[in-house]
This record gives C-alpha cells, sequence and structure tokens, in this order.
C-alpha cells in the first residue's frame, strides 16, 4: 500500500507540475499577443526658399537625429504619435526650429528658410568729399534717397547687384557690387555737371586781342589768336 501510495503522489505531483507549466507557458503567449502595438507613421518634410525653390543639402534634425535633405528638398522619418522638436540648417540661410505633432497619420510639412542678409552701405559725396543729400541711389531696381549725411543703406543676401546713383546738377554713376559673406560700405563720388563759359575778348573796332589774361572765380587764362578763352563751371555766378 506504501509503495501505491508514493506512487500515486508521486504521479499526482508531476501532474501538477505539468498543468502549471502549461498554465504559464499560455499565460506568457496571451501577455504577447495583448501588447498594444505601437504604430509608426511618415512625417515628412520640404526645405523651401523663400521662392519656395528647394533646398538641397540642407542638415534637418528631428528628435536628435540628423539627414540630409535631396536635391528636392525633401527628407522622412518614421516617428509614432508624439511632439518632437527640429531644427533646420543651410549656408547661407538662417536656421529654424520648431515642433511637429504625430497624430495618428502622416504628416507632410513645408519648411522655410530667410537667406543671411548683410548691410550695403552707400555713401555719395561730391569730388570735393561733401556730402551730397537727396541722391538717388537704385540697387537691384529699388530706390532709395541719401540722407543729410549722404548715406543710404540696403540689405541682401549674396550675390553681385547693379546700382546707379545720380543727383541733381550731378553726373550719375553706375557700377556693381558684390556681397560674400559680410558687410559692405560702398563710396561712391559723384563730378558736378559743368557747362562751358567762352570769353571773347576784342578792341573796339571789334578785332580779337590776343594774349589778353581773363581771371574767372581765382582761375587766370590767357586768350588765343582768336580772342577766345574757355572755362567749365558748374551751375552758379562768378566774378
Amino acid at each position: 500500500m506504501n509503495k501505491k501510495f508514493f506512487l500515486f503522489r508521486y504521479l499526482f505531483l508531476i501532474f501538477l507540475l505539468s498543468t502549471l507549466i502549461l498554465i504559464l507557458l499560455a499565460g506568457c503567449s496571451n501577455n504577447g499577443t495583448d501588447l498594444p502595438k505601437i504604430s509608426n507613421y511618415n512625417v515628412i518634410f520640404t526645405v523651401l526658399d523663400e521662392s519656395s525653390q528647394p533646398i538641397g543639402g540642407a542638415e534637418f534634425t528631428l528628435d536628435e537625429t540628423t539627414e540630409t535633405t535631396d536635391s528636392e528638398g525633401i527628407v522622412a522619418y518614421t516617428k509614432p504619435d508624439g511632439t518632437y522638436n527640429y531644427t533646420v540648417s543651410a549656408d547661407n540661410y538662417n536656421s529654424k526650429s520648431d515642433t511637429v505633432t504625430v497624430d495618428g497619420n502622416d504628416i507632410s510639412q513645408s519648411v522655410s528658410l530667410n537667406m543671411i542678409e548683410y548691410d550695403i552701405t552707400f555713401t555719395v559725396t561730391d569730388t570735393a568729399d561733401t556730402s551730397i543729400e537727396g541722391a538717388n541711389v537704385s540697387l537691384d531696381g529699388v530706390n532709395k534717397t541719401t540722407d543729410s549725411s549722404g548715406i543710404v543703406t540696403y540689405t541682401k543676401p549674396d550675390g553681385t547687384y547693379n546700382y546707379t546713383v545720380s543727383a541733381d546738377n550731378y553726373d550719375s554713376k553706375s557700377d556693381t557690387v558684390a556681397v560674400d559673406g559680410d558687410n559692405i560700405s560702398e563710396s561712391v563720388s559723384l563730378n558736378m555737371i559743368e557747362y562751358d563759359i567762352t570769353f571773347t575778348v576784342t578792341d573796339t573796332a571789334d578785332t580779337a586781342i590776343e594774349g589778353a589774361s581773363v581771371s574767372l572765380d581765382g582761375v587766370t587764362k590767357t586768350t588765343d589768336s582768336s580772342g577766345i578763352v574757355t572755362y567749365t563751371k558748374p551751375d552758379g555766378t562768378y566774378n
């Protein structure tokens, strides 16, 4: 009887242990299938300039992961629901930082970058280095007027620009200015428009007097064989 009893108890223990193992295995299997599935969504960014043109080669950092935009200005991530910080930077552009929120759907978002601009300061003077107030400066099709110090300022990104400077009673001047990663100071000197003043010196018989001395505004010249001497002067009254 004792041997049968112990055998029975031994088999019963094996049965209990097997049952427990099966329950544990079933529990593990159920826990695995009951875990919530995390969905990832496409997060696509298109980086553009102020003219809505794509910026290739921009560095895009989303949630501390950095990628580079392709030739179409596009970079793509996959992310689960959440709010993420991003920063965009590119050569010659101001960087931009912001956040994007993923909420159960794919996202396509455009990011516009502004080009870095630099000051172009014009100082307009006459040939005596006197400031010309009210001179008109036209740069890249935009007109501005100099202040009392003969100064006018533009802001432009890197590039080469045509300009024209004009003022009343002065010859206009045209040239180009190049911006290359720094502020520019451009000095422009204008020549006053001058006109001929021709003197003809004769005697009372209307005969030309050669070698006559003519002094105009402190400058002395001598008449030629026709009794003529010529000066060039801007607008004004002269002795």
